[in-house]
């Protein structure tokens, strides 16, 4: 089976691919959290915040298309939340469309870090910044052994569909119903297997790198221009009026 990986544009020439993920990580974070902060009255400002991903984007030479294909995914939960906000703001119609412009917008920039950014450095910078372990190791094995579980689950259904002729709506649910039984004992069993050949290694729950961080003068510069952008924002922002 043939995977998409979330990472695959990190090693392309670009220049956000070239900067500190720990720099990167707090600047998404920071725009994520302005973006949701943009009150209604000042929804206007949500433009200014588009232009800066598609300068991103620029600077990624990620294929905008790529980009928007996965944020297609995250659509319809967004579109339920901002469906379900007509009924709590029914005097303010464009609320729901604020939600919408929001969300899609937070997606982007977590998108856009994600392809810009080699998932192990990510990781790494997560633990740099202090994030618990525990939380770090989480994403790390989801991340690893999500291919492989769904591999072993293309494998059965394929097993699966090329012994079953027929059947009932009924008949192919429980059928269904087994394999996921069978795909989570097996990767439990798995996990047992995994934990036992680190411990045996000596992992002790530090993620390492072929290279370690360390601040250059570009790193520097995209900070101070990322703080001073959100902060003319705001200024921008509270002055019209």
């Amino acid at each position: 089976m043939k995977h998409h990986f979330a990472d695959e544009y990190s090693q392309v020439n670009g220049i956000l691919q070239k900067i500190d993920p720990r720099f990167k990580i707090i600047a998404a974070l920071l725009f994520v959290i302005l973006v949701n902060l943009t009150p209604l009255t000042k929804a206007f400002s949500l433009i200014f915040y588009a232009f800066i991903l598609i300068l991103c984007v620029l600077l990624t030479k990620v294929p905008p298309g790529r980009i928007v294909r996965k944020s297609l995914a995250s659509l319809p939960l967004i579109l339920i939340f901002a469906l379900f906000s007509l009924f709590y703001h029914r005097s303010q119609p464009w609320f729901s469309l604020l939600i919408l412009a929001k969300a899609y917008l937070s997606i982007l920039a977590m998108i856009l870090l994600i392809s810009s950014t080699s998932f192990s450095y990510f990781l790494k910078a997560l633990q740099k910044l202090k994030i618990p372990v525990i939380l770090v190791m989480i994403f790390s094995f989801m991340y690893r052994y999500l291919f492989v579980i769904t591999d072993e689950l293309m494998s059965i259904r394929m097993a699966k569909d090329s012994r079953t002729v027929g059947g009932t709506a009924w008949f192919h649910t429980k059928v269904l119903a087994n394999i996921i039984g069978v795909v989570f004992i097996s990767s439990y069993e798995r996990s047992e297997r995994i934990y036992k050949a680190m411990l045996s290694r000596g992992f002790d729950g530090t993620i390492r790198t072929l290279d370690d961080f360390s601040l250059k003068n570009r790193d520097y510069i995209f900070g101070f221009s990322a703080l001073s952008i959100f902060v003319l924002i705001k200024i921008l922002e509270y002055s019209l009026r």
